[in-house]
C-alpha cells in the first residue's frame, strides 16, 4: 500500500495530498514534511534508525516521513 503525503510549495503553501511515488519522482516541484526523531538513552547515546544505503533518495540518512493529516508527535509515537 502506497504512502500519501500532505504536499507544499517551496514557500510552505499547501498543495494537497500526493502519493509517495509522485513526491519522489524526478523534479516534482513539491515538498512534504520529514520528521527527525532524536532518542537518547540513559548513557547519553543517540538511538536512531538509519535509512538503507539502497534507497533512491537520501540513502544512509536518518529520516522518516510525516503521513497525511499527521503531526510530528503522532509520527514519533508510531515509529518508536
Amino acid at each position: 500500500m502506497e504512502e500519501y503525503f500532505d504536499t507544499f510549495t517551496i514557500d510552505g503553501k499547501p498543495m494537497g495530498v500526493k502519493p509517495k511515488s509522485f513526491c519522489h519522482s524526478a523534479k516534482p516541484n513539491i515538498y512534504h514534511k520529514p520528521v527527525w526523531i532524536w532518542i537518547y538513552n540513559d548513557a547519553g547515546q543517540i538511538l536512531v534508525q538509519k535509512r538503507s544505503a539502497n534507497k533512491k533518495n537520501f540513502p544512509g540518512f536518518l529520516i522518516c516521513h510525516l503521513p497525511v493529516m499527521s503531526t510530528q508527535v503522532k509520527t514519533l509515537l508510531t515509529h518508536v
